[in-house]
């Protein structure tokens, strides 16, 4: 049983921590494919930039996109200000809402809602950890039950 919880745990980490990779690398390039659309320079500095913060997910790719809107307010850019605000609140931080729980289910071997759950939940309790922490508690405690009915079964079996 321990090995199996172990084994389990093993899983579920990596799961975390590729759900985040994946869903940073996604809103990198979102926030590149904006700012290409808008005009602005220095697209391998921006995506290098959304990638690292998007992995700190507290504060995330918004940290770049809403200073640029920022920005494109004070030099009078009033459209693509607007267009930026659209596309940066729904396409960059709204995929991960999308993103991390499709990238996270694979590996996790979890319903969509618990992993969701577990997510959500987690960053609730434990704050950033909670991205990792949540869906791994929902996890383990899902096999913990699927291990006690298993031995369950086979004591009422043998007995």
């Amino acid at each position: 049983m321990t090995t199996k919880l172990i084994a389990r745990t093993d899983d579920l980490l990596w799961a975390a921590v590729v759900g985040n990779v994946i869903v940073a690398g996604v809103q990198a390039i979102l926030t590149v494919l904006g700012f290409l659309v808008i005009g602005f320079d220095n697209l391998v500095f921006w995506g290098v930039v959304t990638f690292v913060l998007s992995l700190l997910s507290v504060i995330g790719a918004s940290f770049v996109w809403i200073p640029a809107v920022v920005y494109l307010l004070f030099v009078g850019s009033i459209p693509e200000a607007l267009g930026l605000l659209v596309y940066g609140s729904l396409a960059i931080s709204g995929s991960d809402n999308f993103i991390r729980p499709l990238a996270m289910q694979r590996g996790a071997r979890l319903n969509s809602g618990l992993l969701i759950l577990g997510i959500f939940g987690g960053v609730a309790v434990f704050g950033f950890l909670g991205l990792f922490v949540g869906s791994v508690l929902i996890g383990l405690s899902k096999k913990i039950v699927d291990l006690l009915i298993e031995e369950r079964g086979e004591l009422s079996h043998s007995g």
